[in-house]
């Protein structure tokens, strides 16, 4: 059914372009511009016997008993240069033959990048779940994150991530995490599981559409903070989860609504001065700065700031709630892990760890941002146009481990993390416009390769610096016993240096890449 499907749309495509002369019976043809025809459905048919159709008069061919008859129809315009005569054998041959050349081309084209991810896929190592052993921890954009539940030895421990959109996106994913932060990402691996599954971890109503009739489907197996072993702590282990946003703002935020955005300069100046929330103060660097944003994220958390405890969310548990007043919470923390003061003190760790170790990874994600502000993302996306009108760019092609590789390696590293980084980018953005507008695009030339390239890297920091606005930062404290700390130190935790009987570790938990098709928006 694909081939004979592949055949029709390509012959189709074929047949417009080159047949303009269309052969309608052995005594006469008409000449048209098929593309500006509009047919009228269900007209009666009627006879037609010879000589040429008049102008405005029916295009449709049918066949009943040895007649040639036509099926009333609009047409707006004869092409007078054609000439009306009929079309010759060699002609519809030579047409034939093209059509059906092209055909084979593309199916090979089609069924080598089939084999190719098919390839891919049969590398990957296949793990057999249960998906009542999973349950949902959080769902951002097109991507999903589960949490497993069971007995499974292999399995305790770890979160499974599924894309929807594009499951093998999982690996652009975890590649792009590892070259912003290889410090900061907990160990994962790349397994198939069945579809079955994936359709019922979606109660049957999302499956990646690329993969609709294949049995095996991607996924990305994370190793999580709980995953330390039982008898390296005492009581539960304890994660803030946060998101800081945006570090780098527009003056006036998105120019195409008219008021004035939360994302805007001005306006988180004058959240910052009313003591609410504002993302540029927790990329700062500064101490006060910081302390104050994650301190406002404590009155309000917004979407921004989560608590859990052995993987149980208890911040916040509804609207306005201010976990400082919950007993509960603060008698669960002040016995069970050691922290007297509740919520309050499990952010000044947080902004003690940013001041530290925790700066490099902000820096990260604030130098990954400055290529995804509102003038670079519309730059990107009129250089993937400049890209796709010259069939230069294929799905997949930016998200490659290649091209993420190649454009951290050139580029990245030296722009400086902050206002004056997002300037710089979108400075080459415009020459890079500016570059492909007089480019000649001349087949094989060293300017083109150049160029091509350079769009390449720019469309591909686009993509990672969109995740970065997005991504997510969770801290893990655990109490460790007196036999656990060098297991501890194995999981990549250390002690917090104003508290040593508590250790941490600062993950970058959720890191998604955009789909190529956002630079068509």
């Amino acid at each position: 059914f694909d081939t004979l499907h592949s055949c029709f749309v390509v012959m189709t495509v074929m047949w417009l372009p080159v047949g303009r002369c269309l052969r309608v019976s052995r005594r006469f043809t008409l000449a048209l511009a098929p593309t500006r025809v509009e047919l009228l459905r269900n007209r009666s048919p009627i006879c037609y016997s010879g000589g040429y159709a008049a102008r405005g008069v029916s295009v449709h061919v049918a066949q009943d008993n040895d007649k040639t008859c036509l099926q009333a129809a609009k047409i707006e315009h004869f092409s007078p240069a054609l000439p009306r005569e009929a079309a010759s054998g060699p002609i519809t041959a030579v047409m034939v033959v093209l059509g059906l050349g092209a055909t084979v081309v593309y199916i090979a084209l089609v069924r080598g990048r089939q084999s190719c991810r098919n390839d891919s896929l049969s590398k990957l190592d296949m793990e057999s779940i249960d998906a009542k052993d999973f349950i949902l921890e959080r769902r951002s954009g097109s991507s999903a994150t589960f949490r497993y539940t069971g007995s499974e030895t292999s399995w305790q421990g770890s979160m499974l991530r599924l894309r929807f959109d594009d499951d093998l996106a999982v690996v652009a994913d975890r590649d792009a995490a590892l070259l912003l932060a290889e410090n900061f990402v907990s160990p994962s691996k790349v397994v198939g599981i069945q579809r079955e599954a994936v359709m019922l971890l979606g109660d049957g109503s999302s499956c990646p559409r690329n993969q609709d009739s294949k049995p095996c489907i991607a996924a990305l197996k994370i190793a999580t903070s709980s995953g330390v072993p039982a008898e390296a702590v005492n009581g539960p282990v304890v994660v803030v989860e946060l998101r800081p946003g945006s570090g780098l703002a527009d003056l006036y935020g998105l120019p195409s609504i008219y008021s004035m955005q939360e994302d805007s300069a001005l306006r988180r100046g004058e959240l910052a001065r009313a003591g609410k929330y504002s993302a540029r103060d927790i990329f700062s660097g500064r101490p006060d700065k910081v302390r104050r944003a994650l301190h406002a994220l404590g009155e309000n958390p917004q979407d921004s700031l989560r608590i859990l405890v052995d993987n149980t969310c208890v911040y916040p548990q509804g609207a306005d709630q201010d976990v400082n007043a919950s007993a509960p919470l603060a008698e669960s923390l002040k016995h069970d892990v050691g922290i007297g003061e509740g919520l309050s003190s499990l952010l000044e760790i947080m902004a003690e760890n940013f001041d530290r170790d925790g700066n490099t990874l902000l820096m990260a994600l604030l130098r990954a941002q400055c290529s995804a502000g509102t003038t670079s993302t519309e730059q990107a996306r009129q250089l993937g146009q400049v890209l796709r009108q010259r069939g230069l760019l294929e799905d997949g092609s930016l998200t490659s481990k290649e091209a993420l590789q190649h454009a951290f390696a050139r580029g990245f590293w030296t722009l400086p993390a902050d206002e004056s980084g997002k300037t710089a980018r979108e400075r080459e953005g415009e020459k890079l416009l500016e570059r492909a507008r007089r480019e000649m695009w001349v087949d094989g030339s060293a300017s083109r390769r150049e160029l091509e390239l350079q769009i390449r890297d720019f469309l591909c920091r686009n993509l990672v610096g969109r995740a970065a606005n997005d991504a997510c930062i969770q801290l893990c404290i655990v109490q460790p016993t007196s036999e656990g700390r060098n297991m501890l130190g194995d999981h990549r935790f250390a002690p917090v240096t104003s508290r040593p009987d508590l250790w941490y570790r600062l993950d970058l938990a959720d890191f998604q890449l955009p789909s190529e098709r956002v630079l068509k928006a």
